[in-house]
């Protein structure tokens, strides 16, 4: 048998002799008092104490079976709210300023197409000093929030050349590089030290920071069980689902990012959250996040430069339908999607 108990507030009651709980601190023995208030139970006493408000209780005998659809209604109920709340109050919008500086244009649109936030922004910079200087601000703005909150920083870095002095900028930052994690988020299939890693460039780049690099292990077997076994890893510890503070993602010449190359396998993996693909242009073997990871993420940066990523970071902008390269279909469920574009070469 289920107990419920039924918590109803009663004002400005006429009749004296109805139970009514005092403020606290007042005594039930109080002469002015006598013959108007009857003590309840501790318990109920308690809690109408705390709700500072006149309360009458009454119990009512449930089934399980009965209360069941109750609280299936107030599950239903729940999840309406937090969707209209989230409708009403979008996420806040990191390193949104209120007015652009001469250094930086901003796009700003909504994406109908997504519950959460679907929320894109658009940073142009016609200097790398202004561009850097953002993205360094950026990541202050996201990292405290998530070390206060979590303890930890996961951040999930892209490699090629375009990031690498913004890597190396923040390697000279006063940072809590030991309560920060970074990992890849793709790499390709040679060994650590070889001159085209990611890991390697890097591991270069904040090596005097003593910051955790989590790598892909490119020296056992292939790239399908290196990519299993670093997915493994990102759940451990990220927990479930692997939730990145923080993605950065580049765009390449053709249009993909990560490895998400055109009309390779991993653009339609749904399951994997890493995956192994293969590139018959390039002839080699990637590994990989999958879109299905970069939905997780609470924040994603696509980091671009130059006059031939213009093209791209137009068509994200603008949200051209007709878009259909690898990097136009990644999104964020919960997240912000940001570029970070510096328009000089």
């Amino acid at each position: 048998m289920v107990r419920l108990l039924l918590l109803r507030r009663f004002h400005n009651r006429p009749n004296p002799d109805q139970p009514r709980i005092l403020p606290l601190g007042q005594p039930l023995d109080h002469p002015a008092l006598a013959g108007r208030v009857r003590p309840l139970k501790d318990q109920n006493q308690v809690l109408g104490t705390f709700l500072q408000q006149p309360l009458a209780v009454k119990k009512l005998q449930l089934q399980p079976a009965q209360l069941l659809p109750i609280l299936r209604l107030l599950a239903y109920l729940l999840v309406q709210i937090e969707l209209i709340q989230t409708a009403l109050h979008p996420p806040c919008l990191p390193n949104f300023p209120q007015t652009a500086s001469p250094n930086r244009r901003i796009v700003h649109r909504i994406d109908p197409k997504f519950r959460y936030s679907g929320t894109m922004l658009l940073h142009e910079f016609p200097s790398a000093t202004a561009w850097i200087d953002s993205m360094v601000e950026g990541w202050e703005a996201l990292g405290g929030p998530a070390l206060r909150a979590r303890g930890t920083f996961h951040v999930s870095l892209s490699g090629g050349s375009t990031p690498r002095p913004l890597y190396d900028r923040l390697a000279k930052t006063k940072w809590p590089w030991s309560a920060t994690r970074l990992y890849l988020g793709d790499e390709r299939w040679v060994t650590p030290d070889h001159k085209d890693s990611n890991y390697r460039m890097i591991h270069q780049a904040f090596q005097e920071t003593g910051v955790h690099i989590e790598r892909v292990p490119t020296e056992i077997g292939t790239a399908d069980i290196g990519a299993r076994a670093y997915e493994k890893q990102v759940r451990t510890d990220l927990g479930e689902p692997p939730r990145f503070d923080l993605i950065l993602l580049g765009i390449g010449d053709d249009g993909h990012t990560s490895s998400l190359f055109p009309e390779t396998a991993a653009l339609r993996e749904e399951k994997l959250l890493i995956a192994p693909n293969f590139v018959p242009k390039l002839g080699v073997w990637r590994v990989t996040s999958t879109y299905t990871l970069l939905r997780y993420a609470r924040a994603i940066w696509f980091v671009t430069r130059g006059p031939s990523k213009e093209p791209f970071v137009r068509a994200l902008a603008q949200d051209d339908p007709s878009a259909n390269f690898p990097a136009a279909k990644v999104r964020s469920d919960r997240g912000t999607i940001e570029i970070y574009h510096c328009t000089q070469p």
